[in-house]
């Protein structure tokens, strides 16, 4: 990982780097791509295998940046981009938080949605 900044405007990121930075992170093929993109594709496939199992529940998008380095200046993002670290702004506790209370999945719906997902629970 290389030190970043990245802006966002709406659904379009960019890398706020020097030109000498950007030829090589060419090299490197780093770039960033398109974050909200992925987020929104991922909610979709999650949102698809969810339809039978919970028809109510509403899959959103988001994009969270673990790494502490990563510096955000953000324009009207068409998703949430939040960072993991509870003290930097906006962050996923905080937004979380702050969302209405819905309903939870059962135990048998979140079992469901391991099995139709492949996905193995850990102990």
């Amino acid at each position: 990982f290389h030190f970043r900044a990245y802006r966002v405007d709406g659904d379009q990121w960019s890398t706020q780097q020097a030109a000498l930075g950007r030829v090589f992170s060419i090299f490197r093929m780093d770039n960033i791509g398109n974050p909200t993109l992925e987020a929104v594709n991922a909610a979709a496939q999650i949102q698809a295998a969810l339809a039978e199992i919970a028809p109510g529940v509403l899959v959103q998008p988001l994009v969270v940046f673990v790494d502490p380095r990563v510096t955000l200046t953000l324009n009207n993002p068409t998703v949430p981009v939040l960072y993991a670290q509870s003290k930097r702004q906006p962050n996923i506790k905080d937004y979380l938080k702050a969302l209405p209370k819905g309903t939870m999945l059962t135990p048998e719906q979140i079992s469901a949605f391991e099995h139709a997902t492949g996905i193995t629970p850990t102990s």
